[in-house]
């Protein structure tokens, strides 16, 4: 089940949007889902505070709209984590996130 979700974010199905990994507008959980996987495939291992600073970036904005607080990155993160999908390590600066190898 992991894989395959990993899947729909490397090929996404929805190609009709303007970002690539942007599958709906409606901010959804699984948008702040797929926000910190893309930013863990750009940059990996990425801190809290890194994914919030990168979120704002224009590579990331449509996306990432709602990953703007700590609290929401950390939520997200802790659900991937929970799912097997990212790993979690104590950093000098917070959590250190990072993608679980296949």
């Amino acid at each position: 089940m992991a894989q395959q979700y990993v899947a729909d974010i490397v090929r996404p199905k929805d190609k009709r949007t303007s970002h690539p990994y942007c599958h709906s507008m409606s901010g959804s959980k699984e948008d702040r889902e797929l926000c910190v996987l893309s930013i863990l495939r750009k940059e990996d291992p990425a801190s809290t505070k890194r994914i919030i600073e990168l979120a704002s970036t224009p590579e990331f904005e449509k996306l990432c709209r709602d990953c703007k607080s700590g609290v929401e990155v950390y939520e997200t993160a802790m659900k991937l984590h929970r799912a097997g999908l990212i790993t979690r390590k104590p950093g000098a600066s917070g959590f250190m996130w990072g993608l679980v190898e296949a």
